[in-house]
């Protein structure tokens, strides 16, 4: 199984590939998007186990200094060996017309 580390490499260079050109960081915070918590390799494979028909890795912005990732799933699982399809998705336009910047208000963690 491919790890979250390899998925946030894929993301990165599809992004460069597209020519979005991503600024530097200085490291990657991932979140779950839907509980607001923070995201390890364990939990991540844990999720491509559930049987989720898709994960979505999705290039968030970068927020001091770190890249945000954030982890998203469908409310519904089809247990059973289900294979997870894990997509990837940049940014939102807005975040790159801010300068791939977020704020504060645009990250929702517990942690």
């Amino acid at each position: 199984m491919k790890t979250l580390a390899a998925y946030i490499e894929d993301l990165l260079r599809f992004l460069r590939e597209r020519d979005m050109n991503p600024p530097s960081f200085t490291e990657v915070m991932v979140i779950d998007s839907m509980k607001g918590s923070s995201v390890s390799e364990s939990y991540f494979a844990e999720l491509l186990s559930r049987g989720y028909r898709w994960v979505n890795v999705s290039y968030r912005g970068i927020y001091e200094g770190k890249l945000i990732v954030g982890i998203e799933y469908p409310e519904k699982t089809y247990p059973g060996g289900i294979t997870t399809s894990v997509n990837l998705s940049g940014p939102s336009n807005l975040v790159v017309n801010k300068g791939w910047k977020l704020n504060s208000h645009s990250i929702r963690m517990d942690l």
